[in-house]
């Protein structure tokens, strides 16, 4: 929306400083028209705003997903994939290794050979104690550990762009994630 006019309806509030103050609930795509820059304006498919929940007991995970992301997986990962518009694949890996001596996320030996510095979060619905690493390709990494598991949640882009909607996604289904029994 950088750059392009937009209309408000609804009431304004103001701050203590003065200045209006409005609460946006939702943001739609505009019909494919021509706005008063004389530019055509591209809609965005909002079918593709869909979530579903995911429930895999195996892994023992649950999240929302975007329902036009393709999902694989065997008992050790889930993968979703979504094939962009060049045909390249962009994908959120969900992978569970085993963690015998249930070692605590700070302490795991793969994540001491990472070079780069993390941040220490909460993801999900419960808030997780989770790592996270970001590489200046894009990927992101996110490292948690559930008794005698080991988790590693990442994002590839097929190539980093700034403004990455994709990126968002894996950030919305962090925010969905929680544990659940594995059967």
């Amino acid at each position: 929306y950088v750059g392009q006019k937009v209309e408000v309806r609804g009431r304004m509030a103001k701050t203590p400083s003065g200045k209006d103050l409005m609460q946006v609930i939702s943001v739609g795509a505009p019909p494919v028209e021509t706005m008063n820059t004389g530019e055509p304006v591209s809609a965005v498919n909002l079918d593709d705003t869909s979530w579903s929940p995911f429930l895999d007991s195996t892994l023992g995970v649950s999240f929302q997903k975007r329902n036009n992301w393709t999902l694989n997986g065997n008992i050790k990962y889930i993968s979703l994939e979504l094939l962009t518009s060049d045909g390249k694949n962009d994908s959120i890996v969900i992978r569970r290794f085993s963690n015998p001596g249930k070692i605590p996320l700070g302490q795991q030996p793969q994540l001491a050979l990472k070079s780069l510095s993390s941040l220490q979060s909460k993801i999900g619905i419960d808030a997780l104690d989770a790592l996270e690493y970001r590489y200046e390709t894009g990927i992101i990494e996110v490292y948690l550990v559930r008794d005698e598991y080991f988790y590693m949640l990442s994002y590839t882009p097929f190539q980093k762009i700034s403004g990455d909607t994709h990126r968002n996604d894996f950030y919305e289904l962090l925010s969905t994630f929680r544990f659940v029994p594995i059967q």
